[in-house]
């Protein structure tokens, strides 16, 4: 592994600038649940048939207290 989705993943947070993060991953995906898990995201809420027949999702979260710029903001989805 070379740290790239890492990078992307901090980037995009960066970027969006909010208190919550949420974000969609697939069941089975295994790889990049660990990635969003050691990134500080937690599973939410797992939805039956999210990406087809008998293809579980789950939709995970992560709080990161105060945004960096003023103004705040509302949650937003990844």
């Amino acid at each position: 592994r070379q740290g790239i989705g890492r990078a992307l993943l901090d980037a995009i947070e960066q970027e969006l600038d909010t208190p919550v993060m949420l974000l969609m991953v697939q069941h089975e995906n295994a790889g990049a649940r660990q990635l969003y898990l050691s990134a500080g995201y937690e599973d939410e809420i797992e939805l039956p048939n999210y990406y087809g027949a008998g293809r579980m999702g789950i939709r995970m979260r992560k709080t990161r207290g105060e945004t960096l710029r003023s103004g705040g903001g509302d949650p937003a989805g990844v």
